[in-house]
């Protein structure tokens, strides 16, 4: 968050590594125009830092990132050393807002002694908190993927029932937001609407439905843009995941589109209570 020329308070697009442990904070500097602009720092660490944890303990890596790494800490202390007007920020797993002291953190494990985490020999503690509502999912209409996954879901729905394959609750749900998720992976917003949902059909078995296919164009053109996945995973993976998966596309294909230049707006907002992510 910053503060341009004629003092309107702005935000910076997201910028990340592709990495879960790094943040390129000083790009997010640049586009604010430089440090002394910056009002405000959020730093993201999205759900799917935990879906790739290193611990088996999903619980206690979603806890582990509602803190600031270690990075975070050393490099919010080093960029803002001479100020103490900056408000820090971490947007945690949760969808929760908290504000960290980078300036001070000694002070704060003194005086939070009792409740403090410790890990890799720094202790932290959460400050005020702010809670935000979750980001839209494909399903809320005012979703950017919202029709595309509704045609999706349609056509799977419709693939099912044309091939007699029954279907658990949620299922079709679960496979349409899978085939999105695909679709983002493969193609970096390319695919832009579904014209078919088939199942495979094994040559020498004649087994239906080992993979399902979400096409753009004609099934039957090889050159058609197409996105898979093995049915029974699809079947089975969270709704939750899946849409994670489509965030993060979404956020590395802004950041290529701002480093091509194809960006050319900067987010603003009005206030500084729903700021947008660093990382």
């Amino acid at each position: 968050m910053y503060r341009d020329e004629s003092g309107e308070l702005k935000a910076t697009p997201l910028f990340g590594t592709g990495h879960t442990d790094r943040a390129p904070l000083g790009r997010a500097l640049a586009a604010a125009g430089g440090n002394d602009r910056v009002v405000g720092v959020v730093h993201n660490h999205p759900p799917s830092i935990v879906a790739t944890a290193s611990t088996s303990d999903q619980d206690e890596a979603r806890d582990i990132n509602k803190l600031p790494s270690d990075n975070d800490w050393s490099g919010a202390r080093k960029v803002f050393s001479d100020r103490d007007d900056v408000t820090y920020y971490l947007l945690g797993p949760d969808m929760a807002l908290r504000k960290y002291d980078y300036q001070d953190n000694a002070a704060w494990d003194r005086k939070n002694d009792h409740e403090h985490w410790d890990r890799n020999r720094s202790r932290f503690e959460t400050g005020p908190q702010l809670q935000v509502e979750p980001a839209p999912d494909p399903r809320a209409p005012d979703h950017q993927d919202h029709a595309l996954y509704r045609q999706i879901l349609e056509k799977t729905q419709e693939a099912y029932e044309k091939a007699g394959r029954p279907a658990a609750e949620g299922e079709h749900e679960r496979v349409a937001a899978s085939l999105l998720a695909e679709t983002k992976r493969d193609h970096r917003g390319q695919f832009e609407r579904a014209d078919a949902v088939v199942f495979s059909v094994d040559p020498k078995s004649g087994e239906v439905g080992r993979r399902i296919f979400v096409v753009q164009g004609d099934p039957s053109d090889p050159a058609s843009l197409r996105s898979d996945a093995k049915t029974t995973d699809a079947a089975r993976q969270p709704l939750e995941q899946s849409f994670d998966k489509v965030y993060d596309a979404n956020q590395r294909l802004f950041l290529q589109q701002h480093e091509r230049g194809d960006v050319v707006q900067v987010p603003q907002q009005s206030a500084p209570s729903a700021p947008a992510p660093a990382r």
